[in-house]
């Protein structure tokens, strides 16, 4: 995945907002981000916010493939992240409590900027 600074601004965001923090798990959740290029990168949301994991080792509870473009559209707003997956823009494996929980984090940072 390209660096974006669409998204950069979105995990400072979800770092500093308190009123998403009630949402981020006590347990890690690791979502991973593949992109059509064949980049892999993964993220840990936990209590603390989200971070980078330099050395993401394949596990992973949330993962989420398709191309900058769509995720563009899912870090501005303009679509949710389950109506992405059902349009098939983008595909989402995972439990679908990390899922919605993940989308509600995302939604709450999108209504507070």
């Amino acid at each position: 995945m390209e660096v974006n600074t669409v998204f950069e601004k979105m995990i400072m965001q979800l770092n500093t907002n308190h009123l998403v923090k009630p949402l981020f798990p006590k347990e890690p959740i690791f979502i991973a981000f593949n992109s059509l290029g064949g980049c892999f990168e993964t993220y840990r949301l936990s209590e603390e916010g989200i971070e980078k994991q330099e050395n993401g080792n394949g596990n992973w509870h949330i993962k989420i493939s398709g191309n900058q473009e769509h995720w563009d559209e899912l870090w501005e707003g303009e679509l949710r992240l389950q109506q992405l997956n059902n349009l098939r823009m983008i595909q989402v494996e995972g439990k679908y409590r990390d899922i919605l929980r993940l989308e509600s984090i995302l939604t709450l940072c999108k209504f507070n900027r």
